[in-house]
């Protein structure tokens, strides 16, 4: 081998690999909803597109394409465009948080005890609210949010309790007494 005693300027050219390409697709921990491909290859600069469905309950978090994190879809369909080399896509499953909701409890008119007087309660969930009247009163009617609720009392170990079924929203439950 002889040393250059000048500059040498090298020239090369490269060609993508033409042809086809692998598409995957998988989620993490096999858990919290499914994504596929739409196809097991796609050609040289063509597309790669997923179905993206989380079960109920939960939401998609994340998705990584051949481990790099990308933007959420705001679709279920995610596309990759002008595709050059095989993708793989990792979907990342969330549960949902319950919505929480408040329900607060107080006498209208009488007096009595009321426990708790503000809970917090998970959507659709109960409340239980245990009260005790005032000597020689008893309960009348119960309203939520300024409606009339019905009669959803119940006697157990001597204590009286109203249950409100089912909370999807704030509420305010008033107990009136006569």
């Amino acid at each position: 081998f002889v040393m250059p005693t000048s500059d040498v300027v090298l020239s090369a050219e490269f060609e993508p690999k033409q042809g086809q390409y692998a598409v995957s697709a998988s989620v993490d921990g096999n858990q919290g909803g499914d994504v596929k491909a739409s196809t097991p290859s796609v050609d040289f600069l063509g597309d790669a597109v997923f179905e993206i469905t989380p079960d109920e309950g939960y939401h998609l978090s994340m998705i990584r394409v051949n481990n790099i994190k990308k933007a959420l879809p705001e679709t279920t369909t995610y596309t990759i465009t002008g595709v050059s080399e095989d993708i793989h896509l990792i979907a990342y499953f969330e549960q949902d948080q319950p919505q929480q909701y408040t329900v607060s409890a107080e006498f209208a008119q009488g007096q009595g005890f009321l426990t708790p007087s503000t809970q917090t309660v998970e959507q659709g969930k109960d409340a239980f609210i245990e009260y005790k009247t005032g000597e020689g009163q008893q309960l009348a009617s119960v309203s939520v949010n300024g409606k009339p609720y019905p009669n959803v009392t119940k006697q157990e170990n001597g204590a009286s309790f109203v249950t409100v079924h089912e909370v999807m929203q704030d509420s305010k439950v008033v107990l009136t007494l006569a």
